[in-house]
């Protein structure tokens, strides 16, 4: 039986591209791979020059994931968050927390540190 489905954060997603047996595992699991739009961003934003040559199969991922977008209430609950508490080096995960909350979603992540305002949790654990 498949796992409902989480929002999956940018590190789960570049674990897949990155051929991670857990994050390969863990994603078979599920009954849909869920991506927030602003974690489409991060991933191309990531495919160039050495892994440049990522970009193709980064865009195939997408293409079998169900892509969450990211919303007008998204962006109000992730500047609630910001102005709460600013930390610029994730200013994206604000997003990925806002896209979460809204859409009343857990989010699969190696970093739930980042994501304490929404209910998240670790998939996998890297070897």
């Amino acid at each position: 039986m498949r796992k409902s489905a989480p929002l999956l954060d940018t590190n789960v997603i570049i674990d897949i591209l990155n051929g991670n047996k857990n994050a390969l595992e863990y994603a078979e699991g599920l009954s849909t791979l869920l991506v927030p739009a602003v974690a489409v961003f991060e991933v191309l934003v990531g495919c160039t020059g050495e892994r440049k040559n990522q970009k193709k199969k980064a865009l195939q991922i997408f293409d079998a994931c169900k892509i969450v977008e990211f919303s007008q209430a998204d962006a109000v609950y992730a500047s609630e968050l910001y102005i709460k508490k600013p930390v610029d080096k994730h200013i994206l995960d604000y997003f990925i927390a806002g896209t979460a909350n809204t859409n009343s979603l857990e989010v699969a992540t190696r970093n739930t540190q980042d994501f304490k305002a929404v209910k998240a949790f670790e998939p996998y654990k890297l070897k």
